[in-house]
């Protein structure tokens, strides 16, 4: 790298523009970054967060056509697709990415690639991953939830002892003893003299780290003070005579020999949320699929009473439940059904109409996921499964999302079964709640 005037600091932005052909733009004007402090950029999804930490170090970025602007680390100008831009990349920063399954191996071990990844042993892997909660490691990342699979990566950051972290959505994932593992880790990292840079939307790791907050402002990030607004009510009134849409009966679910529920019993009504809770790892999302009729119980039964309409699921992996290389609206044309209008509940998710007609590699995480909800809405189904449909979502693009499914249980009579581990959106949305906890 080669010296420059910065002031001698971890990490030090000046001027980060972003543009992009279709004239969306945003802006880091300044930021500066010394040991043992934490900085995150707070905005709606699709703003700008992701785009402006990987144009600051150079990493591939969807359809960002213009970086203008200086960065510094460790004092020195960092200079993107340079040699030394890369040994920095690989020795001074851990770049902890939004989409933590696309950056394991599918066909190794939790274990085996994060000593790889970090070149530390095996029994430090295994350490790593215990101290971050997640006992698994000698299971893929296929077999682990999505909060293990971000936890892994955190293990990795923690083992190469980089004095950087840049976290794209670190909780985005995690139930709230999760979240506060990982909150816990970015602050030891800066209470050992490391530094974080963070792109989140989640008020929980805000609270816990108290770090300093650049808000999208029209575009360009600023300092604010972050603080959030309240859920509203909006469950609706008890309906005694709502009908079981799909009823579960003794159902067991087990995983390399671990049994993650048993006799369990529910019923996803008509007009009615019933939120599912409980730890990562717990088996939310095996649950899920079940109701949703994607995989089989081990014992137990699962009954749908949905006449001519569908059941729907929207994966906890929006984006990859997105066919890549077609249109939002084609997919959605494809599940469109009698008279669902797909503009109108693109409006109602907040969901720019231009989106409509992009290739969904090109969304962000958060549109990815809307998108998929959209698709869901518009096939009109009789009951519907979520798999954290606020993950990834600022604040305020999460209650558009809540509303609609509201409006959908008490217009269409839909039932809905809401996987989650946000307390606040459960108490906000739903009639009904249940806990797994592991027995």
């Amino acid at each position: 790298m080669v010296a420059c005037a910065f002031v001698t600091s971890v990490l030090e932005i000046r001027e980060l523009a972003l543009r992009r052909a279709d004239g969306f733009a945003c802006e880091l004007p300044q930021l500066t970054l010394r040991r043992g402090e934490c900085a995150a950029l707070v905005g709606p999804s699709g703003s700008g967060k992701s785009s402006l930490l990987r144009a600051a170090f150079g990493l591939p970025n969807g359809r960002c056509v213009h970086r203008g602007g200086e960065v510094a680390l460790l004092g020195e100008r960092f200079v993107p697709c340079s040699p030394a831009a890369q040994e920095s990349l690989a020795s001074h920063i851990a770049f902890l990415a939004q989409d933590a399954r696309a950056a394991l191996d599918p066909t190794a071990s939790l274990a085996t690639q994060i000593a790889r990844a970090a070149n530390a042993t095996l029994l430090d892997a295994n350490a790593a991953l215990l101290r971050l909660g997640v006992d698994a490691a000698h299971r893929a990342p296929h077999a682990v939830s999505g909060g293990e699979a971000q936890r892994a990566m955190f293990a990795v950051a923690q083992l190469r002892r980089a004095p950087l972290w840049v976290c794209d959505e670190p909780t985005a994932h995690l139930d709230d003893a999760a979240c506060a593992i990982v909150a816990a880790a970015i602050a030891a990292h800066c209470e050992a003299s490391g530094a974080a840079l963070l792109a989140t939307h989640d008020p929980r790791l805000l609270r816990a780290l108290s770090c300093r907050t650049l808000h999208n402002d029209g575009g360009v990030f600023a300092s604010n003070d972050g603080r959030g607004v309240p859920w509203p009510t909006l469950r609706a009134a008890p309906r005694e005579d709502a009908e079981p849409v799909i009823l579960a009966t003794q159902l067991l679910a087990s995983r390399g020999g671990r049994v993650l529920f048993s006799h369990l019993d529910l019923q996803a009504k008509a007009g009615r949320v019933l939120a599912v809770r409980g730890a990562s790892g717990v088996g939310k999302t095996t649950l899920g699929r079940m109701l949703a009729r994607r995989v089989r119980p081990d014992a137990g039964s699962v009954e749908w009473r949905i006449g001519d309409r569908l059941v729907a699921m929207v994966s906890q992996d929006a984006g990859g439940s997105l066919t890549p290389s077609r249109t939002l609206r084609s997919l959605a044309r494809e599940s469109q059904r009698g008279d669902t209008d797909i503009e109108a509940i693109a409006n109602e998710l907040a969901l720019p109409l231009a989106c409509l007609d992009r290739d969904t590699r090109e969304l962000s995480l958060g549109e990815q996921r809307r998108a998929a909800i959209l698709r869901a809405l518009a096939a009109d189904p009789k009951a519907l499964v979520l798999d954290e449909p606020t993950a990834s979502l600022d604040r305020d693009s999460a209650e558009l999302v809540a509303r609609a499914i509201r409006r959908r249980c008490d217009e269409r009579g839909c039932a809905v079964v809401c996987i989650t581990h946000d307390d606040a959106l459960a108490a906000s949305l739903a009639d009904e709640q249940i806990t797994l906890d592991g027995r």
